[in-house]
């Protein structure tokens, strides 16, 4: 990838790439929060301007591979969100959260997706939100809902339970398990998506942005890729 393209995205590549990584040897820069898988996803919407998943808006047979693509695509998606937050590229975000809302509408949202958006994230960051409320319907509304397995990795993730409970409290009222909004309150059911989309801005935007107007950098985690920018010119 060309430094121009990658500058052109984020002021996150414009610091990154200047100073020490100009001196550096190595020519090596470390993404937080991407492996190859994430990078790929990257390079494809960077290349294309869309994703490659996430694209279903209508219920697919419920067959073991058409369950291990729609987990698999959830979990990267989540991925996906939290990089761009980390290199504060909103609009790849936001395409990120639509392709997730897509597959959260046809199918109940994995409990591993939910516990990438609250292990991988900050508090009070959109991402929880959607997964949170959609993990709080799946065990209101569906019938199979959630089997004893994944009940039990909900009940591990921090903060869940006490999402659920507002949420619960918001939604259904003290007295009833009903939801008093027509199941529209729920992040893949509601009709105006824009909620749960950042604001986006060119990168001499976010140069001149103030502090509040920023993305909310994701804690530090151990998963980190070094991409090779050898070619970078």
């Amino acid at each position: 990838m060309q430094k121009a393209m990658l500058c052109n995205l984020s002021t996150y590549f414009v610091k990154a790439l200047d100073g020490d990584f100009e001196k550096s040897a190595a020519r090596t820069l470390k993404l937080p929060g991407c492996d190859s898988d994430i990078f790929q996803l990257f390079l494809y919407w960077t290349c294309n301007r869309t994703l490659p998943i996430g694209e279903c808006t209508q219920k697919i047979p419920n067959t073991e591979a058409s369950a291990t693509r729609h987990r698999e695509e959830c979990v990267y998606l989540v991925r996906l969100w939290a990089f761009e937050d980390a290199c504060l590229m909103p609009e790849l975000q936001n395409a990120a959260m639509k392709a997730l809302l897509n597959e959260m509408y046809t199918h109940r949202v994995p409990v591993e997706a939910v516990r990438e958006a609250f292990a991988t994230t900050a508090h009070g960051l959109l991402i929880r939100e959607a997964t949170m409320k959609e993990a709080f319907r799946a065990c209101i509304e569906y019938e199979d809902g959630y089997d004893t397995e994944e009940k039990e990795v909900l009940d591990t993730i921090p903060g869940l339970f006490k999402g659920f409970t507002d949420e619960l409290i918001s939604c259904c009222g003290p007295t009833s398990y009903q939801c008093r909004h027509g199941s529209t309150c729920f992040s893949a059911l509601e009709e105006d998506k824009e909620h749960y989309m950042v604001y986006e801005c060119s990168v001499v935007q976010q140069a001149t942005a103030s502090p509040t107007k920023k993305q909310k950098k994701i804690p530090k985690k151990k998963r980190k890729a070094s991409i090779d920018l050898e070619d970078l010119e």
